[in-house]
């Protein structure tokens, strides 16, 4: 059994390395962190532009279809570099659509995560700290 990565997944690895190591070097990640947004909103068009928002979107609705370990090389080098943006929530909430949204909701939500006109951010626990179904109000 191989536990490599593929050949396109190593070419997606340099090519999220080379993109981050030109925009964001440390000094650069630590006045994104400070500003008002606290990410890029260019460097987040970006990277909308080059289809790594929308890695695990479907490819009807945007994306490019793939799957998790084709985002775990994006999230590991974004990490390796401290990048800080929404991708690893607004990335979580799209996979949660596509699993278990329907279909309106999946056409109406996955297209603007793809192309990053719409940030999601997961909500874990409810300010009633119920984790039931209970304890959901959102």
């Amino acid at each position: 059994m191989n536990f490599g990565f593929t050949e396109e997944q190593e070419l997606l690895r340099a090519a999220v390395r080379k993109f981050l190591d030109a925009n964001a070097p440390l000094a650069e990640v630590r006045r994104i962190m400070e500003g008002p947004e606290g990410y890029s909103p260019k460097l987040w068009a970006e990277m909308a532009s080059l289809g790594w928002l929308g890695l695990t979107v479907p490819e009807a609705l945007g994306g490019a279809g793939l799957g998790w370990v084709d985002l775990t090389v994006l999230l590991e080098e974004s990490g390796r570099t401290l990048f800080p943006s929404p991708l690893l929530g607004s990335t979580l909430c799209a996979i949660a659509l596509r699993e278990n949204g329907t279909p309106a909701q999946q056409e109406r939500w996955l297209p603007g995560i793809a192309d990053g006109s719409r940030i999601f951010a997961p909500a874990l626990q409810e300010a009633s700290d119920g984790l039931g179904s209970e304890g959901v109000a959102t």
